[in-house]
């Protein structure tokens, strides 16, 4: 099992405070999408870095397209930024699933897991024909894990994040 740096671990820990999300889920979604590896590239789409960024969101977020992004962001904490500044777009998050589909297809994000991808996502996406696919490929990644000298901080994180969620509710 890989360990992730705790700054890193810390700047996610930071992303799920304010998104009111779980850190775990955040980890399981950028192992999925690119095990970490800011430069990683989807070789059927323009789709590249942490959360796979295609060039029309990396436009939107005021790149010239995703090679632009990785390029000017080539870092983990540099592109964990800009996971924040894109999922912020779609919060709140109802549940883990809502936050996965925000990523691979957001205007679907609330549609039932059952619901079957358009063509041209499932030939982007080898293996994934359904929402539920997707959700459940990521549900079953687990090869990172955290530098358990650091559980304490990730413990009061946790407890913070707990907090924050309940008062919101009352």
């Amino acid at each position: 099992m890989k360990n992730i740096p705790n700054d890193v671990y810390q700047k996610i820990i930071e992303i799920a405070i304010d998104l009111e999300i779980n850190p775990d889920d955040l980890v399981k979604l950028i192992d999925f999408e690119s095990g970490f590896d800011p430069q990683a590239k989807n070789p059927y789409s323009s789709a590249r870095g942490l959360i796979q960024f295609v060039d029309k969101t990396a436009r939107d977020l005021g790149f010239s397209d995703s090679l632009d992004l990785v390029t000017l962001h080539p870092t983990v904490k540099d592109q964990l930024q800009l996971v924040y500044e894109y999922l912020s777009r779609y919060y709140p998050f109802a549940n883990s699933k809502e936050l996965y589909l925000s990523v691979l297809y957001p205007s679907w994000r609330k549609k039932p897991l059952d619901t079957v991808l358009p063509v041209d996502i499932q030939i982007k996406n080898p293996g994934i024909v359904t929402l539920r696919d997707y959700v459940e490929k990521i549900e079953g990644r687990g090869k990172f894990k955290v530098d358990s000298t650091y559980l304490p901080a990730i413990a009061i994180a946790l407890i913070l994040l707990i907090i924050i969620i309940s008062k919101g509710k009352k």
